[in-house]
Order: C-alpha cells, then sequence, then structure tokens
C-alpha cells in the first residue's frame, strides 16, 4: 500500500504541479505600452498550444488585429502584428517574456524609421 501511495505521489507531482505552475503566455492579457505619445493600454488574448498558437490585440484606438506567427519557446513569446492605419499598414514585431502571471516585452517596427517600444502587463 506505501508503495502505491508513493507512486502515485510521484505521478501527480510531475503532472499536477507543471500545470499549476501558469499556462505560459495562454490567456487574456492587460498590456500597458510606453509610446512616444504617452502610456497606452491594450489587451492580448493568445490560445493554443503545443506548436499552434494564435491571438489578437485590441488598442484603446482600434479594433482587434490577429496576431500572426505566435512562436513559445519555453517562457518567452513572438508575434507579428499587422496595424491598418489611415495611412496605411503599419507592422509590429513582438517579443516577451512571461513570468508567471506577468509579461513584459518589447515591440519593433522595421522600415526607414525603426523603433522599439516597451510594454508589460499583467493576466488578466
Amino acid at each position: 500500500m506505501k508503495n502505491l501511495i508513493a507512486l502515485v505521489s510521484v505521478i501527480l507531482a510531475f503532472t499536477v504541479a507543471p500545470a499549476l505552475a501558469g499556462s505560459g503566455p495562454v490567456g487574456n492579457w492587460k498590456l500597458s505600452v510606453k509610446t512616444p505619445q504617452g502610456e497606452m493600454q491594450e489587451t492580448l488574448m493568445i490560445k493554443g498550444s503545443g506548436d499552434s498558437y494564435s491571438g489578437t490585440m485590441t488598442s484603446q484606438q482600434g479594433g482587434p488585429s490577429d496576431l500572426k506567427n505566435v512562436m513559445v519557446k519555453g517562457d518567452e513569446v513572438m508575434w507579428h502584428r499587422d496595424i491598418e492605419t489611415p495611412n496605411g499598414t503599419f507592422a509590429l514585431d513582438y517579443s516577451a517574456k512571461v513570468d508567471g502571471d506577468n509579461i513584459s516585452g518589447t515591440a519593433k517596427s522595421g522600415g526607414d524609421q525603426p523603433f522599439e517600444i516597451p510594454f508589460s502587463g499583467t493576466r488578466e
């Protein structure tokens, strides 16, 4: 009987404990983005598992935009986002690190005038 209890304890330690440690980037996030025009609030939603992730972002100034090329490697997550503006499409590449219910990273633009915008947030 003691062996059975020990076996069940080991199985639970390796299956339940990692699930309780957090779900990586999957979930809903409230972000604070530090732009040259001031701080903006955005929401980020990431869903998926294994090698297949997707999501959306919504800013104060516009509806949701789909994330592209969402990749998760350990506690890091990367994605691409195209934002439609009156002046055309604006592309940003994001990279972030998840630490429990906190996320932080940068959004980078390419093109003629590249820049980098820091952001951070918490899981909702």
